[in-house]
């Protein structure tokens, strides 16, 4: 018995459908490659490791970002300034967080009441409401 030959067309096809299926497993594991750490993920063990802080301030009241906040952190005398658009991201090590795994961060701008929080890195998602003051 001969067997019988798959037209080209087939041929194509299943090449084709072979070909995005391994491009889509390629894309799929670069995304989840370049994906930022979002807070919940694991922290570092090691004394030289960093953790990172990142976010927003946002006023409070009329919902717009803040422009050059600073934010400065308990035990480290570096002050931090947002961008125009209110972004924040600091770099930190271990010492810095107390023996909870948090860090007190601060953030002050003229016309604004400061905030004093405690934050448990990693974050890279967090916004920091300002209230202005009347």
């Amino acid at each position: 018995m001969k067997a019988k030959a798959k037209p080209a067309s087939t041929i194509w096809l299943q090449l084709a459908v072979a070909v995005v299926a391994a491009l889509s497993a390629v894309a799929v594991a670069w995304i989840q490659f370049r994906r930022p750490s979002v807070g919940g993920s694991v922290a570092p063990t090691q004394p030289g490791e960093r953790y990172y802080i990142g976010g927003r301030v946002i006023d409070g009241v009329r919902n717009v970002p803040i422009a050059h906040a600073e934010i400065s952190l308990a035990g480290r005398t570096e002050v931090y300034v947002t961008e125009d658009n209110g972004n924040f991201r600091i770099a930190i090590d271990r010492r810095t967080l107390d023996s909870h795994g948090a860090v007190r961060l601060y953030v002050s701008k003229a016309g604004y009441r400061l905030v004093d929080m405690s934050v448990s890195p990693p974050v890279e998602n967090l916004i920091i409401l300002a209230t202005p003051e009347r």
